[in-house]
């Protein structure tokens, strides 16, 4: 899974090279701005180094999505967007090193209120990455891009397993599946 996260956080940095200074002012998707939403993924790359011992940006200390993403926009607000991609680099950096190192192979971590396996919580970061350049790509009207296949089955795979029984088990109690059906609820990824 680290693959798959370097994958999806290096195909980020190079999308990142492609933004004009004239689109950071365009508003995504989610109601941020180009600006913004890499600031977004600075503050949430961040916390979660910062879950795994490495603060990577001292001065902002909540934890909340919302709220550290909005203290995060305040204080890179009107500071180069390189400033923000950097601590993004440096967090990036801080999760390859925690998740490369085979003590970490089985390391649970409880970040924003949930339980995580090295292996599902690569898999979040990977998908919230994915996205999000998606989210990018489609303001700057570049075509959307989906991982690469073996990239998207591993995500798929980990996802399932780490999701709750009813997902994933074929023995699936009746109240669990879908009305009507004798089979339990599946999951597609489907970009």
């Amino acid at each position: 899974m680290l693959a798959v996260y370097l994958t999806e956080t290096g195909r980020l940095d190079a999308l990142l090279d492609t933004i004009p200074a004239d689109a950071l002012d365009r508003r995504t998707f989610n109601g941020l701005t180009v600006r913004e939403l890499v600031i977004h993924l600075a503050a949430m790359e961040s916390s979660f180094a910062a879950t795994l011992g490495v603060t990577t940006e001292p001065e902002i200390t909540e934890s909340a999505v919302e709220t550290r993403t909005a203290a995060f926009i305040e204080h890179y607000r009107d500071r180069p967007l390189a400033d923000a991609r950097a601590w993004w680099r440096e967090a990036v950096d801080a999760v390859r090193r925690w998740a490369a190192d085979p003590a970490n192979a089985d390391a649970g971590v409880q970040w924003l209120a949930l339980h995580f396996t090295r292996e599902s919580l690569l898999v979040a970061r990977s998908f919230e990455t994915w996205t999000h350049a998606d989210d990018l790509r489609r303001v700057l009207g570049q075509p959307l891009e989906s991982p690469p296949a073996g990239s998207l089955r591993l995500m798929a795979e980990v996802s399932v397993t780490a999701s709750p029984p009813p997902w994933r088990s074929p023995s699936a109690p009746t109240a669990a599946r879908p009305p009507g059906s004798s089979s339990p609820a599946t999951a597609a990824a489907t970009g």
